[in-house]
């Protein structure tokens, strides 16, 4: 009798060693993926309408430019200030070697030109120049609807 409660309680031990250490393995590839691959980021502002609205929710790949530079049409998120705590979402419309309309010399190395779509109301690169390639956080992956 004492010997089959003890089969049931090492059994019940290691079904809930098992799912802790699942649990617990999930938990740090959300941590891992949250600070290094993905994060997420809510528009705030009306300088992409139509194509995002304030409150929407962004996925945001971290890791999209590691390999590779942004592509024109590519929409990101770019840091600015000194720690980089202001962020706005924006398309990139002119990388290096480009000529941008209205700006009298091609973009330099690791420059960007970058653009809300809704002109009208976005404070972009028309207002503050070209940003560098560094202030980018990451490329839109995934947005929701």
């Amino acid at each position: 009798m004492l010997g089959k409660a003890l089969q049931q309680l090492l059994r019940l031990l290691r079904y809930a060693h098992l799912t802790l250490r699942g649990i617990m393995i999930g938990l740090f590839v959300v941590i891992a993926s949250n600070a290094f691959l993905l994060t997420v980021y809510t528009v705030d502002g009306h300088s992409m309408d139509p194509t995002l609205h304030t409150g929407q929710v962004l996925l945001i790949n971290r890791l999209a430019y590691m390999r590779s530079s942004p592509q024109v049409g590519d929409i990101v998120v770019v840091s600015f200030g000194n720690q980089g705590e202001i962020t706005f979402v924006k398309r990139v419309e002119g990388i290096a070697g480009q000529l941008v309309a209205g700006r009298l010399a091609p973009l330099g190395q690791n420059q960007l030109f970058i653009e809300g779509d809704n002109r009208s109301f976005s404070t972009d690169s028309r207002s503050y120049g070209p940003i560098t390639e560094r202030q980018v956080l990451g490329k839109v992956l995934w947005q929701a609807p």
